[in-house]
């Protein structure tokens, strides 16, 4: 009798098991088959397109600063005014040495057309010609040298290259009377007046999914962002530039920068540096990959290494 009341049981549970385990594998199925909207996050930056840091050319003391935040500048306008110590000093020597190569070769030019009259001293005259020539070959180098060092104080006074506004803030506290070293950036000059554009991060590991939908998308991959303390207003851009090497940002991950030009090039309210948040669209994929990628990518990791 009991044995008769199990399979009974048994068979009433068959239909539920097979039901279950057929809505699991359609489950499976659509969560393979069924495409969704597939992006990838971003943090960024809105700016001016046309922008350029200012870096110190030598390692000086900066002794000038002519303009403050915000000032408005044309293309030429002097910025700042360093004073390089050690260059002048190169300069100095340079200058002292020349000068006595020019005596030297003066000498040996004068004594050489003297000797040149006789003939018994044409032994020394071909002597004194090897000279000039070494002399004159020494002074055409320090000319050089005195050439470049002359350019290198000139670029002491450092000229913006653009017009637009100097963003940079607090100049004067952050830089006036301060030693700078070659490649400092000292300040940025943007046209805010012109386009702007997404300067978007990356993450490394992310990375190559937005790669593989650059190439099927031909340079049209849309953006879409919101600005930070505008979480209502949605814009739109599209990805224009992917950045070749990965680098590491302030908070220390690794990211690659990629450029995106904005639907609206002048968008309204905009300040430089304002922060979005991002997605790039990297087209359709299966929705359980969309929904369920990061722990797929985990265990991807984890069965390869």
């Amino acid at each position: 009798m009991l044995r008769g009341a199990a399979r009974s049981l048994h068979a009433d549970r068959l239909p539920w098991t097979l039901t279950l385990a057929g809505v699991l594998v359609a489950v499976l199925i659509a969560l393979a088959v069924i495409p969704a909207d597939f992006s990838i996050s971003a943090r960024g930056e809105l700016q001016p397109k046309n922008r350029q840091h200012i870096f110190a050319p030598e390692d000086g003391i900066v002794i000038s600063l002519p303009r403050s935040d915000g000032d408005a500048v044309e293309q030429g306008t002097t910025l700042a005014v360093l004073r390089s110590p050690a260059l002048e000093l190169q300069f100095s020597e340079v200058e002292g040495r020349r000068r006595t190569v020019q005596q030297q070769l003066s000498a040996v030019q004068a004594a050489r057309m003297r000797d040149e009259r006789s003939a018994e001293t044409r032994v020394d005259s071909t002597s004194l010609s090897a000279d000039e020539q070494q002399l004159q070959q020494e002074l055409n180098s320090l000319d050089n040298q005195f050439l470049i060092l002359g350019q290198q104080q000139r670029d002491l006074e450092i000229r913006s290259p653009i017009a637009g506004r100097l963003l940079s803030f607090d100049l004067k506290r952050l830089l006036a009377d301060r030693p700078v070293r070659r490649g400092d950036r000292l300040m940025t000059v943007a046209d805010l007046e012109g386009p702007w554009e997404l300067e978007l991060q990356i993450d490394d590991d992310q990375v190559g999914h937005v790669l593989a939908a650059w190439d099927k998308a031909a340079g049209r991959q849309p953006v879409s962002f919101l600005r930070l303390g505008q979480p209502g207003v949605r814009c739109e851009a599209q990805l224009r530039e992917i950045g070749s090497f990965t680098e590491i940002d302030d908070e220390g991950r690794a990211v690659v920068t990629a450029f995106a030009s904005l639907a609206d090039p002048t968008p309204s309210g905009a300040r430089p540096g304002t922060t979005v948040i991002a997605k790039i669209e990297c087209g359709r994929r299966p929705i359980g990959f969309v929904w369920f990628r990061s722990l797929l990518e985990a265990i991807q990791s984890r069965l390869l290494f």
